[in-house]
């Protein structure tokens, strides 16, 4: 896929809205429709629809982590600090 997305280079997820926002804004800045992205990323039209609206729970992290890989996405986890 062409590389036309900006993005910053780190984005804050804390629920799956946040999550479903970023997947669809990078669908739509490739200028792909839910169809042509869901045979790409290897995945049902709904799934993918349910993720980039964050009503879809219990999916995979495999499939999650492999949509995002697909998409340019790296996952990289940050600690908060202590946590009490």
């Amino acid at each position: 896929m062409p590389e036309l997305f900006q993005y910053p280079e780190t984005i804050v997820i804390d629920d799956l809205e946040r999550l479903g926002a970023a997947i669809r804004a990078r669908r739509k800045a490739l200028r792909l429709s839910l169809d042509e992205a869901s045979v790409r990323l290897g995945v049902g039209r709904r799934l993918l629809l349910e993720l980039e609206r964050g009503e879809r729970q219990g999916v995979a992290i495999g499939t999650v982590l492999a949509v995002l890989h697909r998409l340019g996405f790296d996952l990289t986890l940050k600690s908060r600090g202590p946590q009490r």
